[in-house]
């Protein structure tokens, strides 16, 4: 009969397809007929001396090594239920024994003399080494308390055996990350609408910007009243069909039944407001609820800073979102203009629609609007 050493060697990555021979050679039938009756040698196969196995045993069985825990090549023998134990990548894990039918145990096999591809599963019956099966069985629990206690291990320890350079990027990172999360989480605690506002950068690592505060509503400038004028409001119950606050100024309804922008670009917008007696569901109320999408704040790719994506699709002449910033007269609007256009930006645009006494600055305070860069290809009209 045919006799062999036996012992445990370390797995070693391998592509694996269930169900499927992946190379058709005689080979892998003739480790069969090796299996099924150990003591007839593959014909072709010249027998090999008898040695002996671990710590001195007599291993009749030619085995080299016992995995268990991937999927394996199919074979003329009887194999676990297609798909069973099927592992990622076709990679082999030291992670024990896998149940096949019935509950039975299954190894994956390494036999002295023939190639990887000649591997089986077989059930823990047809091996013939209770000693290499207990070295085995050892050593995949000496491997997997190791990797227990690996997990417990802290990042930084890993990041001190990293190259300089890409150890401090690592830490910058996740510096930035840090940063970056928590701006929006304030950013998200001072909005006044429902919609979400998120932070993005994977292009740099350059964190939120430092002189930069969020706002809802214009600012006045030191020295500047605003008053609002608005001191009545309508009687409407039904406010696109009656005479409402835009036909009482002498202009139509802004918005359609869709609550989409009708009117021409340059036409003023009259709202409801807080003297008017219809609901907040009132479809003259759009502006003043704020943007209804989600907006991400995001680092682009090409070298303009900061700029502003949409995360779901808007249609044309829908309301994104309200320029505010600081309202500063006319004079200080001269002043900021000229070191805006030294720094290549600029964040000022007209209050007033007939008059220029105002002027909106969104360079220190404004809210997601001031992150919108020009494009040559704009989508949005103010």
């Amino acid at each position: 009969s045919r006799g062999s050493a036996g012992k445990l060697l370390p797995l070693s990555p391998r592509p694996l397809i269930s169900g499927k021979q992946a190379n058709s050679s005689p080979a892998p039938v003739r480790a069969q007929r090796a299996l099924a009756n150990p003591r007839d040698p593959p014909s072709s196969a010249a027998p090999e001396p008898r040695t002996r196995g671990p710590s001195g045993c007599r291993c009749r069985q030619s085995l080299l090594r016992v995995s268990v825990g991937g999927a394996a090549q199919a074979r003329r023998r009887a194999l676990p239920p297609s798909g069973a134990g099927r592992s990622r990548g076709g990679v082999l894990p030291p992670s024990g024994w896998r149940a096949g039918e019935e509950g039975t145990e299954y190894y994956l096999v390494k036999w002295k003399g023939w190639p990887e591809s000649s591997n089986t599963w077989e059930p823990q019956k047809n091996l013939k080494c209770p000693l290499l099966l207990q070295n085995f069985l050892s050593d995949k629990n000496e491997y997997l308390s190791r990797v227990r206690e690996g997990k417990a291990l802290k990042v930084r320890n890993h990041v001190k055996a990293l190259n300089p350079v890409v150890a401090d990027y690592i830490v910058k990172k996740a510096k930035q990350r840090i940063a970056l999360q928590r701006w929006k989480e304030e950013l998200n605690r001072k909005k006044n609408h429902k919609a979400m506002i998120l932070v993005e950068n994977t292009v740099d690592l350059e964190g939120p910007p430092l002189d930069f505060y969020y706002i809802n509503e214009y600012k006045p400038a030191p020295g500047i009243n605003v008053i609002n004028g608005i001191t009545t409001g309508c009687e409407c119950t039904d406010c696109p069909a009656e005479k409402c606050c835009p036909k009482e100024a002498g202009f139509i309804l802004a918005y359609n039944k869709q609550k989409k922008l009708k009117i021409q670009p340059g036409l003023p917008i009259y709202e409801c407001n807080s003297f008017c007696r219809c609901g907040p569901d009132c479809p003259n109320r759009i502006v003043q609820k704020g943007t209804p999408y989600s907006l991400c704040i995001f680092r682009t790719n090409n070298g303009r800073g900061w700029g502003v994506k949409t995360l779901q699709k808007i249609k044309t002449n829908s309301f994104v979102m309200e320029y505010v910033g600081e309202v500063i007269t006319s004079e200080e609007a001269e002043r900021r203009g000229q070191l805006y256009d030294n720094q290549g930006n600029t964040y000022l645009f007209d209050l007033d629609y007939d008059s220029d006494e105002f002027t909106v600055d969104a360079a220190r305070y404004g809210n997601v609007s001031h992150f919108v860069n020009h494009s040559v290809r704009p989508c949005f009209v103010h």
